[in-house]
């Protein structure tokens, strides 16, 4: 094993959690090392939608505009069978829509700022595999493979930002609470054309028997399709040419698209998603934000944001703490949690009742056209309900604020 070195922060994963907070600490001059297991950022099926919370967070920081230079689509409202469900265009803010950026784009612009100072580091495909625990069990650092070897590292805080699956938190004995059911959804990728009109900007979610959810890419469209739990079997029973028919029927200029890239079931991710939730985010020496505290469901496409969010709150907390030269005690893990965990439970309620909603859809009979209910429609013919969902999803009720940009090093 290589000699141990030490920083006062080590991160685990290399998420939009990770590298946003890596990057803070790094502006802020606090020696932060970020462990990524993955050669590169690229990664299939991961989110893309970055909100108007967010672009607020980095243009007060001075990134905002190099962000919306990277390649990307913007989203202004969410609609199906012709209501109108989330209209981003009704917000109070500078950038009332979703931006649909490729997320290895998006971390390698954060990774390429970040190198830019001294106290920052990332090593990429190194895996961390052990926490580094003292005699009373508080963690004193971590163990990660990189080239066959295994490497120390000391940290006065290990943040563990390694997603939904976070080996670290297995590591740490810590299990999530379900706080949703069980969603089942079928994620492929289409070719986009230039000329596409009715798919593209609108990221409208369409349906026959069974919903879409058609969202633009730089040059293809990611599309997840929720089914019914249990019945993925019957759906390949069927054979790919009848799924390939249901996606002609939710949105017909895309089929002849689907016989040509999917070819067999190998072509479609089949995921599980369900929600949940640590009741302590924290212990002596490690903190969890991001999936690997609370998993998001794809409900609303807020779980970079809320990953986001929670790094944000993470820099406010801990920036202040070492720039006074003192060490970050559990009190100030704990006000990360309170900060963050309220809007967290909040919108993961809405994800259970939503799916719930969408549940019941799917589970009606096969045959029967994908319907956005009547009830649902009429609420949204009020001003006042209609303006409740972009709000929530956009800017996750209270508006999340950098508090460190007076600690930011000069240069």
């Amino acid at each position: 094993m290589n000699e141990a070195r030490s920083v006062e922060v080590c991160i685990a994963g290399g998420g939009p959690a990770g590298m946003v907070l890596g990057y803070l600490l790094g502006r802020c001059g606090i020696s932060t090392l970020v462990l990524e297991s993955g050669g590169d950022f690229d990664r299939d099926f991961r989110g893309d939608t970055l909100h108007a919370g967010v672009l607020e967070i980095f243009q007060s920081i001075g990134l905002a505009g190099e962000i919306l230079e990277l390649p990307h689509h913007k989203i202004r409202s969410l609609s199906a069978g012709g209501t109108t469900l989330v209209n981003f265009k009704i917000l109070d803010t500078d950038f009332p829509f979703v931006t649909m950026m490729a997320q290895s784009i998006f971390l390698s612009f954060l990774a390429e700022k970040s190198r830019e100072f001294p106290s920052y580091k990332i090593e990429m495909d190194a895996s961390v595999r052990e926490l580094v625990q003292n005699e009373a069990g508080a963690v004193k650092g971590v163990r990660y493979r990189k080239n066959g070897e295994m490497v120390e590292v000391a940290a006065g805080l290990v943040v563990a930002c390694d997603g939904r699956g976070s080996h670290l938190r297995k590591e740490a004995g810590l299990e999530l609470e379900p706080v949703t059911d069980l969603l089942e959804v079928l994620w492929f990728r289409l070719p986009r054309d230039e000329s596409d009109q009715q798919y593209g900007r609108s990221g409208a979610i369409t349906g026959g028997r069974l919903p879409f959810i058609v969202l633009e890419r730089t040059d293809h469209y990611q599309i997840a399709c929720v089914i019914k739990p249990g019945t993925f079997s019957e759906i390949r029973k069927e054979g790919i040419c009848a799924f390939h028919e249901e996606i002609g029927r939710a949105a017909p200029q895309l089929e002849s698209r689907a016989v040509e890239t999917l070819k067999t079931w190998k072509d479609i991710a089949f995921l599980h998603v369900e929600g949940g939730r640590l009741a302590k985010w924290h212990g002596p020496g490690l903190l969890l934000i991001g999936d690997a505290a609370h998993v998001m469901t794809p409900v609303g496409g807020v779980g970079i944001n809320y990953a986001i969010w929670d790094a944000v709150e993470t820099a406010n907390v801990i920036v202040p703490v070492l720039k006074n030269g003192e060490k970050i005690d559990e009190n100030s893990l704990g006000e990360i949690q309170r900060r963050r965990e309220p809007a967290t439970r909040r919108m993961q309620t809405i994800q259970r009742v939503a799916g719930r909603k969408l549940l019941e859809i799917v589970s009606s009979e096969l045959g029967q056209p994908f319907q956005i209910p009547r009830i649902l429609r009429w609420m949204l013919t009020f001003p006042g309900i209609r303006s409740i969902p972009p709000k929530l999803i956009a800017l996750g009720g209270k508006r999340t604020r950098c508090e460190v940009k007076s600690y930011f090093q000069k240069g």
